[in-house]
């Protein structure tokens, strides 16, 4: 299939297929499978903008785009045991990181009728946007080098959803957590924003033996020198030094 390729991106396919081989891809579909796969990743990553199968045939015509839509509806394919295999490759490399926690918003304004999509708060257009709420868990290594997702799920709004089906952000993150743990991926903490700082989450982070770190909300309750208080209150009781490193004044404090 690679002959069919211009020659300007036939090296970029053979790499990618080369690096899918050693994560242990093609060992989990046929050889139809391991061809449209390479071919799909490739295509990713030579477009910028509207990677639509249709497109990606279009400077890659290795394939016709209807190959590339039986890949994502009709093959059978696991999006877990491809997150298992990057996880093996993590552990193999023997490389120190940290896991990051958070959740996207792609932008289906479109797509009424998607069971999927519903309206979210999206921070990077600060506006209600209309698409697919993700939560997704990296892993980082601390040379900024590697970011892996080694997890993710759709979040569903409670109107696409029976009431016992539903499950909130932190609840998918339980689960995302003490799935990749249990499969041997190691870290030395977790980041999170505010949103994940729930008292009942962090507890269960401590309980599976990780660090945590982020940032409360403003109205969370401590205990600080024997005296219960908002969070917000303590910058105005206490000596803040500047930090060259972070670029602002702030404190270390047990609380």
């Amino acid at each position: 299939m690679a002959s069919r390729l211009y020659g300007t991106t036939r090296r970029l396919y053979a790499q990618v297929a080369l690096i899918l081989g050693r994560l242990g891809v093609f060992a989990i579909g046929s050889p139809s499978f391991a061809v449209l796969v390479a071919l799909y990743v490739t295509g990713l990553i030579f477009l910028d903008v509207r990677q639509t199968q249709t497109r990606v045939t279009r400077f890659l015509p290795g394939r016709c785009h209807d190959a590339l839509n039986r890949l994502l509806a009709v093959m059978p394919f696991s999006t877990r045991s491809l997150m298992a295999l990057m996880i093996g490759h993590i552990r193999r490399q023997g490389i120190e990181g940290y896991l990051c926690l958070d959740d996207v918003v792609v932008q289906k304004a479109f797509a009424k009728k998607l069971p999927w999509a519903g309206w979210t708060y999206s921070f990077a257009e600060k506006r209600k946007v209309y698409g697919l709420h993700i939560v997704v868990l990296l892993w980082c290594s601390f040379d900024g080098r590697w970011r892996i997702p080694v997890a993710f799920r759709l979040w569903r709004p409670k109107r696409s959803c029976g009431r016992a089906d539903y499950q909130t952000k932190l609840q998918l993150a339980e689960c995302m957590l003490k799935e990749v743990l249990a499969q041997g991926l190691h870290c030395r903490y977790i980041v999170f924003d505010c949103h994940y700082t729930a008292s009942w989450f962090t507890k269960l982070v401590g309980r599976l033996g990780l660090v945590w770190v982020g940032t409360l909300d403003p109205r969370t309750i401590v205990v600080f020198r024997g005296k219960r208080q908002a969070v917000w209150e303590l910058p105005a009781k206490l000596h803040l030094k500047w930090r060259k490193r972070l670029n602002l004044r702030a404190v270390a404090l047990t609380v």
